[in-house]
């Protein structure tokens, strides 16, 4: 009896630690981190979550675009809340989100993003960013 209940539990756990994974990786979860490491001013991770389409940019283009978000978010004193509001999915690896972006200083928008899954992580599309 008390074996079958640890395979139980040990089941029970490897559920949960493998559902956690993907929970973590959801687009919502991905776009959401790349505003606030924006908001945090840290362009380098940023970079690491777009799409490798973006980066026919080349580096300092990208960069400069990032910057340029990064400076924006912080004129309007930061990112107070970012929420998803619509999420559209394409197949397994492609999806649309329209994000709710609520300011420090309160003023809101709406932003489009295009995610792509490569490597089984979810990266932002940085031509769909208009800010």
């Amino acid at each position: 009896m008390n074996f079958k209940r640890n395979y139980f539990f040990i089941f029970t756990f490897l559920i949960f630690v493998l559902s956690c994974g993907s929970y973590f990786n959801s687009p919502e979860k991905r776009a959401k981190k790349f505003f606030y490491l924006l908001d945090g001013g840290k362009i380098d991770a940023a970079s690491q979550m777009l799409s490798k389409s973006s980066m026919k940019f080349g580096k300092k283009k990208v960069r400069y675009i990032l910057e340029s978000i990064s400076n924006n978010i912080q004129s309007h004193k930061g990112l107070k809340s970012v929420k998803v509001t619509e999420k559209g999915m394409k197949g397994n690896d492609k999806c649309n989100l329209t994000l709710k972006i609520i300011f420090g200083d309160d003023y809101r928008t709406l932003q489009d993003i295009k995610m792509v899954k490569e490597n089984d992580k979810w990266k932002i599309n940085l031509s769909s960013l208009i800010f």
